[in-house]
């Protein structure tokens, strides 16, 4: 399963460069159990300008299939590089159901 889309980070966001975007294929099909990843794609140098809206394109490869066929992608961009989610950092908010060969935009927001 292969999955592409763009990040959407709108204009009221504060400026910043060299962000990291991480971007996670997870299995949320089974009830009461977390996640399962089945796919990770980590982008580098990402940079924004407050005033403007901003575009980041990525792809996600999946190494397993979900179980149930519920697949979602979730994005965080971290300010600092790691995969802690930090004030300041960006995440995204919304369901954002994943669909083979499918193209999405997923809006984040600052924490």
């Amino acid at each position: 399963m292969q999955i592409s889309g763009e990040i959407v980070i709108d204009g009221e966001s504060d400026t910043f460069t060299n962000a990291t975007a991480f971007i996670y294929l997870e299995d949320v099909g089974r009830a009461d159990a977390a996640a399962r990843v089945l796919g990770r794609a980590m982008l580098t140098a990402v940079a924004h300008q407050q005033g403007a809206e901003s575009r980041v394109p990525f792809t996600v490869e999946s190494i397993d299939a979900p179980s149930t066929g519920d697949a979602v992608l979730r994005v965080h961009i971290s300010l600092d590089g790691d995969e802690n989610v930090l004030a300041r950092d960006l995440v995204s908010t919304s369901h954002n159901s994943a669909t083979e060969g499918g193209s999405l935009e997923i809006a984040v927001k600052t924490v």
